[in-house]
């Protein structure tokens, strides 16, 4: 009896995102699925993806007891999470972060910073076909150490050293996860656990960094914040308007980000034609990172469509803080 995962419409239909069904290949276990679940549930599968144990699988794939066989609707689709949802939770996260940053103790924005990449990495780790065991406990300690270690290693001295060791911890966590746990052992879970948790560590400490180690972190973290609220909230908004709008979701997504961060340069008082520069790069890097945040749920990439979970847009910001604080140090006033 295989377990199987359901995702967006289908856990909808099915009421529970894992259920135990029998069958020893994936065709019978979907024949058995659609016959306890209707004929919407037989829709949803006609386009839906499959994988077995992380890799995509075929109808005819032989699946054991303790295979898992998830399946997931095309993520572009309707049958996803409710459209509510996925605004409320990017901005719920977003909103936390300003109101953090706002307060002159940036204690409060470390601690508002370990909540939000916990809940991003809760959110990839329980929604992505690509997740469970092998990303969770390795991203939750990333996202804690990639805060706090910088933050305790480096307030009132300035030094990017806390990064190396909260990327050396998150490094270690993966290799011993995958001696201790076998089903994170093999190579593709170590490869995507790794990538994963350094970009957590070094993403939450470059902004932890930025934060406290000048006289103008406040404000570049203002910067920093809109300008990835305003690309990637661009790139949703253009989402299937293709028809009524002269930009594109990724154009769109580079036009919102480098004017948003060219009129935080005016409001905060920072070079104009620095701000500029470091806008191209943080738009760039958020269009890799949309890509970086869909492999790691889906194991395929997207740049602009919604993937699994409602967290998504996190995993982009923290691939594009990893570049923000050198180029800030590097070109914006300290």
């Amino acid at each position: 009896m295989a377990h199987v995962r359901l995702f967006a419409g289908l856990r909808e239909l099915a009421g529970t995102p894992v259920v135990d069904i029998p069958g020893s290949t994936v065709e019978e276990i979907l024949v058995l699925a659609t016959d306890r679940y209707g004929s919407d549930f037989r829709r949803g599968l006609a386009n839906a993806r499959i994988w077995v144990n992380g890799d995509p699988a075929e109808a005819d794939r032989v699946v054991g007891p303790e295979d898992e066989v998830a399946l997931l609707p095309p993520v572009s689709g309707g049958a996803t999470l409710a459209p509510e949802v996925r605004v409320l939770a990017p901005f719920a996260a977003a909103i936390v972060l300003l109101g953090a940053n706002a307060i002159d103790n940036p204690v409060w924005f470390v601690a508002a910073l370990v909540g939000v990449a916990a809940a991003w990495a809760w959110d990839v780790s329980e929604n992505g076909v690509a997740s469970g065991s092998a990303l969770q406990v390795p991203l939750l300690v990333a996202a804690l150490a990639g805060a706090v270690i910088p933050y305790a290693w480096n307030v009132g001295r300035g030094g990017a050293a806390g990064i190396g060791l909260a990327i050396l911890i998150a490094i270690l966590t993966v290799m011993i996860q995958g001696v201790v746990v076998s089903a994170t052992r093999d190579f593709a879970s170590i490869a995507v656990a790794l990538t994963a948790a350094v970009v957590v560590a070094a993403g939450t400490g470059s902004l932890v960094i930025a934060r406290i180690s000048t006289t103008s972190g406040q404000r570049w973290i203002w910067m920093f914040l809109l300008m990835v609220i305003a690309g990637r909230g661009a790139a949703a908004f253009l989402i299937g308007r293709a028809s009524v709008s002269v930009l594109d979701p990724l154009s769109g997504s580079v036009v919102a980000t480098i004017v948003t961060g060219v009129v935080g340069a005016l409001i905060w008082d920072l070079n104009g034609f620095a701000a500029f520069l470091v806008a191209i790069l943080v738009a760039v890097v958020l269009i890799v990172g949309a890509a970086f945040a869909s492999l790691l749920s889906t194991k395929e990439v997207y740049f602009t469509q919604a993937v699994p979970g409602v967290l998504s847009d996190v995993g982009a910001g923290l691939l594009a803080a990893m570049v923000f604080l050198p180029v800030a140090r590097l070109l914006l006033p300290v």
